[in-house]
């Protein structure tokens, strides 16, 4: 029988293993010269403004510093989900507030959230869901929240529930 805190494990594991890999396959794929290339190419054509870039499971806390936030600004990515460790409400708003210094719009992953996500015979506290918006929602770099990673559809209606609470 699974308990409460391999449940959060394994959904903490649904998102920094995609996040791990996808830093292995960006950190590989061109050199400065290529990349600046692809660059230039990208810009004449006009593809640069029709789609956001997004970064999945940021750097470790220990990382998220001025200068790492800055790098990833630099690397063009505008949106970031910091995860890899971040998960709590003062991690997040420390990415936050590097997020507004450079321009990175954040999706924090917020622990407080995840148990009204887990099963959909769970109680959904909706004054814990407002604790969470408030926590975030005057914050200039907040992007989206994420709610589930890999969601099935029995919880579609606990989703609803709680995308509700965070719209509202």
């Amino acid at each position: 029988m699974l308990n409460y805190k391999t449940i959060v494990m394994k959904e903490i594991m649904k998102i920094v293993i995609p996040g791990i890999l996808f830093a292995f396959i960006i950190t590989g794929c061109a050199s400065d010269k290529n990349a600046k290339n692809q660059i230039e190419g990208a810009d004449r054509s006009g593809l640069l403004n029709e789609f956001v870039i997004m970064a999945y499971s940021g750097p470790p806390p220990a990382e998220v510093t001025l200068e790492r936030y800055q790098e990833i600004a630099e690397a063009g990515i505008e949106f970031l989900v910091p995860g890899n460790g971040t998960f709590n409400e003062e991690q997040n708003l420390k990415a936050m507030d590097l997020g507004a210094k450079t321009g990175v719009r954040i999706i924090p992953v917020d622990l407080r959230l995840f148990p009204f996500a887990l099963t959909p015979d769970i109680a959904i506290d909706t004054d814990a869901i407002k604790e969470i918006v408030n926590t975030y929602k005057d914050h200039p770099a907040l992007a989206a929240y994420v709610i589930k990673n890999e969601p099935v559809g029995a919880l579609f209606p606990s989703l609803r529930v709680i995308s509700y609470f965070l719209r509202a």
